[in-house]
This record gives structure tokens, sequence and C-alpha cells, in this order.
């Protein structure tokens, strides 16, 4: 039997279930947790708020302005160059940075990784079960 014919099976189909539920909460708390972080660090702009999260069987699809990637970043790189009389030396440079992208992500992944491993046992499985033949019988 191969992948994708196990995929259909009923254990694949519940096992599906967990992992979409799964990468939804992922989602949530990541966009949770990043609007924490911006709020302590007073991002008070509405454009910081943009960021979406979708999941789709089994992805998810986290959107967030560009710009908060690099608000994140502790050095840059910059090459040389004068300003006015003064010349700047080329090189990495530390500048200000505020955790709003990558913390977040990366703690919540994390935890993703333990529940996805661990975490499909009997008992999630027959929720699973049970929350599947009740979408059958209203579909009915």
């Amino acid at each position: 039997m191969g992948l994708l014919d196990e995929r259909k099976t009923d254990v694949g189909v519940i096992e599906g279930r967990f992992i979409k539920a799964k990468l939804q909460q992922y989602g949530e708390d990541v966009l949770k947790s990043s609007k924490k972080h911006r709020r302590i660090n007073r991002f008070s702009s509405s454009k910081w708020d943009t960021g979406s999260i979708s999941v789709s069987d089994n992805a998810v699809d986290y959107r967030i302005l560009a710009p908060m990637r690099f608000v994140d970043m502790k050095t840059r790189k910059s090459r040389g160059y004068t300003r006015g009389t003064r010349k700047i030396p080329g090189g990495k440079k530390k500048k200000k940075n505020y955790p709003v992208h990558n913390k977040p992500t990366m703690v919540h992944k994390k935890f993703l990784v333990k529940s996805l491993s661990f975490g499909f046992t009997e008992e999630v499985k027959q929720q699973f079960r049970a929350l599947a033949e009740k979408e059958d019988f209203t579909k009915i």
C-alpha cells in the first residue's frame, strides 16, 4: 500500500485532521505571540497588524510584512560610504532589534514538533474519530 492509499484510510484521515488542527493552533499561537511582542516593543501603527495564517492539508502559509523580518535582525551589513565629510566603514553593524518575528515563530515551532511527534495518542485518535463521525452524520 502506497502513501497516497494510506492517507485515504480511516487512520490516515484522522491523522490528517489531527495535523491540520495542530497547524491551525500553531498559526494562531504565533500570531498572538507576535502581536504581544509588538505591543511590548511599542509597534503602535496598524500596518504591523497585517499578518495572516492559512492552513491547507499539511502546510502553513504565514504571511507578514517584509520589514518585520528586518526589524528582528540584530545586525545589518553595510557597504562603506561617505556621509558628508565623514567616512563610514563597511561591514557588520549592530542595531537595535525587536523580537517580533523569529522568536515567536521558533518558540512555537519547537512545541509544534513535540505535539506532532508525541501527541497522536489513542485518546486523541478516539476524539478525532468521534468528531469525524459527528460531521458525517450532520452531512446526511
